[in-house]
């Protein structure tokens, strides 16, 4: 029977799956088999298609009958604004922490609470239910990308959704890292018209999505070639720190402007009751994605012929409620990049250019001119100011690459599952030492404390640190953990997790409590304190209260008729 290793990216706001099915082990070249399935879901006109390769990530869901709708379908119904409480988006930059929607029933024994979790499951339950359709048979191994800088937290967040939707024999693996994959294996042979050596290569990757922005620099160096693989040392010089930035967010600053000028000759927004509130947001951001790609589509066809692209103006025009529109509004490149100016102007403030100078510092002795190429990919990198503002930074000498925007991810995940079995050795295989963007602190009183070095975690996976008590008799100790780079610079902290754990017995001030740390595969922190004979995590996986979740899952219908 054939072997079936699948990739998932699970995106902000589309997911794309890809497989590698082989009917043998051994193959001449796998990668030909390499390729993105269909995701079945219901278009806009509420049919069955088989003919999308992404799923947006939107899901509607009918409380009293347990019937979610997730897809094209869904994204219509938020875009129509109609049942603004009912459809529901953005569920990946909010992972890991206590946001929840609850979406009302007939009555209150019918309203529907959701983690973010639970949504994510949804969608991965659509993907299931598709992969199933399509293969009939058990997947081998499955890869599910996150970005680099989600924290444990929402790393093992995406692992419980991956398990709630009913997946077994999984992995996660970094969107940069899998993107890097897919390129060093030339993907579909058509990235590079001509072969590039890639030892001694310092490559940066640029993979911006719909929410999240995320760059890192890798070293490269071919090692010694085995007669059926070859196996490359990639080493991870920097990363950038978290960055919630991407296509969304140029949607909400041109929808605000949408939003700015209707209330010009309207009342306020703020004045409005809620339900109104939710419908004019989703109109007015869905108005300004559409009007967003059909500009810079324009925009990208006349780049080199100034004059003609003087001329390119757009007169959005579009209901926002009860007969009320936005219009007399003329949109051009200008006023485009006048809306946009903070997110693509190289400033101090959250922009596009800023996380590649902050990589470029944080990687030592380096300097923009060395590094060799850029890769860019991910679905806002097809706005052309992306690749202008690089190109600009950058200068002419560093070429810039750009990857299948759409799927290189999922590619690059599946090739990742099938290189997971060590008797499929005919792709290429990447020894990643990998390095975090940030230090992770320990909060000890009102001190913070290094836990986890992002420069040693290259190559140290596990270690100690001794939790010197603060408090006399203190019955329990705090473990919350931080992401930061300055342990006096409290502001710039992003806190992952934290629970407080019973101690066996009371503990004087000054004694010390000795806590193994360790980073699995997966990037997610355990803790185990000596004197205890457990494990703790600091966000738990299976227990009685995923189970009550996950149940929650499995009783909701995705995508039935």
């Amino acid at each position: 029977m054939a072997e079936l290793y699948v990739g998932v990216d699970l995106g902000t706001t589309n997911s794309t799956v890809s497989v590698i099915q082989t009917e043998e082990r051994r193959l001449r070249n796998p990668i030909e088999h390499l390729r993105s399935i269909p995701i079945i879901q219901y278009d806009k006109d509420f049919k069955i298609t088989r003919d999308r390769d992404t799923l947006p990530s939107y899901f509607y869901c009918k409380p009293d009958e347990k019937q979610v709708y997730t897809g094209e379908w869904a994204k219509n119904l938020y875009a129509a604004g109609n049942l603004p409480m009912h459809t529901f988006t953005g569920i990946k930059t909010r992972m890991g922490g206590e946001s929840f929607i609850q979406i009302q029933g007939t009555s209150k024994e019918t309203d529907l609470i959701l983690d973010m979790t639970q949504c994510s499951a949804i969608l991965l339950k659509t993907i299931k239910q598709s992969i199933e359709e399509q293969f009939k048979q058990k997947i081998d191994h499955l890869v599910v990308t996150v970005p680099a800088a989600f924290n444990s937290d929402e790393r093992q967040a995406t692992k419980d959704a991956i398990e709630m939707a009913g997946f077994t024999d999984f992995h996660l693996l970094d969107e940069p890292a899998a993107t890097l994959l897919y390129f060093i294996n030339n993907g579909d042979g058509s990235l590079l018209k001509s072969h590039v050596e890639l030892s001694g290569k310092k490559i940066l990757i640029y993979d911006i999505g719909g929410g999240t922005l995320d760059v890192c620099i890798a070293k490269l160096e071919e090692e010694e070639e085995n007669e059926e693989y070859v196996n490359i040392k990639v080493s991870i010089e920097s990363r950038s720190k978290r960055e919630e930035l991407g296509g969304n967010d140029f949607d909400q600053y041109l929808g605000a402007y949408f939003l700015s000028e209707f209330e010009n000759r309207t009342k306020k927004i703020s004045e409005r009751p809620i339900e109104e509130q939710n419908k004019i947001i989703a109109r007015v951001v869905s108005q300004a994605e559409k009007y967003k790609i059909a500009l810079n589509d324009k925009i990208k066809e006349y780049l080199d012929r100034p004059r003609r692209l003087e001329r390119i103006v757009m007169t959005p025009e579009f209901e926002v409620i009860h007969g009320q529109f936005v219009q007399g509004i003329n949109l051009d490149k200008k006023v485009l990049e006048e809306v946009y100016a903070s997110l693509l102007t190289d400033s101090n403030r959250q922009n596009i250019i800023r996380p590649v100078k902050e990589s470029i510092a944080a990687a030592k002795n380096l300097k923009k001119e060395e590094i060799s190429f850029v890769i860019l990919t991910g679905g806002m990198s097809n706005f052309y100011a992306v690749e202008t503002a690089l190109k600009e930074y950058f200068g002419k000498d560093v070429p810039i690459i750009i990857v299948d925007t759409t799927t290189s991810v999922s590619k690059g995940a599946a090739i990742d599952a099938y290189n997971y079995f060590e008797n499929n050795i005919s792709l290429k295989k990447m020894d990643l030492q990998d390095r975090l963007a940030e230090d992770i602190f320990i909060r000890i009183g009102k001190r913070f404390e290094c836990l986890i070095s992002r420069d040693e975690i290259a190559t140290k996976k596990k270690g100690k640190f001794s939790y010197v008590i603060q408090e006399e008799n203190l019955p329990s100790v705090p473990i919350f953990l931080f992401y930061g780079q300055d342990g006096n610079v409290r502001e710039d902290f992003t806190p992952i997790a934290g629970k407080r754990v019973a101690l066996p017995r009371k503990y004087e001030v000054l004694e010390e409590v000795i806590m193994n740390w360790e980073i699995d595969a997966d990037g997610v922190i355990t803790i185990r304190i000596e004197d205890l004979d457990e494990t703790i995590c600091v966000k738990q996986g299976v227990s009685q209260e995923f189970l009550a979740r996950k149940q929650v899952v499995d009783e909701l219908r995705v995508n039935e008729s």
